[in-house]
């Protein structure tokens, strides 16, 4: 079993943040500021059971406390640098394992294999802010909004604003449910090998 605590700071992500995002932000920032890739705690276990030449088996969870987002309001432009990373993302979790059944056929040795990856099926948020998607939508930074969306609902997957639909003087938030925010969802292979 692993454990990692760690604090990562710095006046930006990217050394090249200031030259792009110089237009969306207030002033450069000229202070420390949680750095995108600041994951306060990691943990990971592994099991490995076997009994060699019979049977295999290996459990392995990971889990990570949520990495830093900048949040935004809707129509927001310009951003302050204060407020860059002061907010969290869920934390992040899977669970893999790995079952293997050894046999000797006809002087060949065949391994029966299942792996499941991510089998708890959880919804880990990987990218809250994926670029070019949907076409037609991304040319404008106006209509896809994946921070503001999230910032209001804690929905992840990104929006659009459309018409308002319960009267109350605001555009209402269309869901785009963009797969790309979310890690890879539960995956089990089966399979067969054989050793020459």
């Amino acid at each position: 079993m692993d454990y990692t605590y760690g604090i990562a700071t710095g006046v930006a992500s990217d050394e090249e943040e200031s030259l792009r995002n110089a237009e969306d932000l207030l002033y450069l920032p000229i202070s420390e500021q949680y750095l995108n890739w600041d994951q306060r705690h990691t943990i990971s276990s592994t099991l490995y059971v076997s009994d060699p030449g019979n049977w295999s088996s290996s459990f392995v969870w990971r889990y990570g406390s949520g990495f830093p987002f900048t949040p935004r309001s809707r129509f927001q432009k310009e951003i302050d640098p204060k407020d860059t990373n002061t907010d969290r993302l869920p934390s992040t979790s899977s669970l893999d394992v790995q079952g293997d059944k050894f046999y000797r056929i006809w002087g060949q040795d065949f391994t029966f294999f299942l792996q499941a990856r991510n089998l708890l099926d959880t919804n880990n948020i990987i990218d809250l802010e994926p670029d070019n998607w949907p076409p037609g939508l991304a040319s404008s930074d106006d209509l896809v909004d994946y921070a503001a969306y999230y910032t209001e609902t804690r929905r992840a997957g990104g929006a659009y604003l459309g018409e308002d639909q319960d009267g109350d003087g605001l555009s209402d938030w269309v869901e785009l449910s963009d797969p790309r925010v979310y890690g890879e969802g539960r995956a089990v292979r089966i399979g067969l090998g054989v050793s020459f």
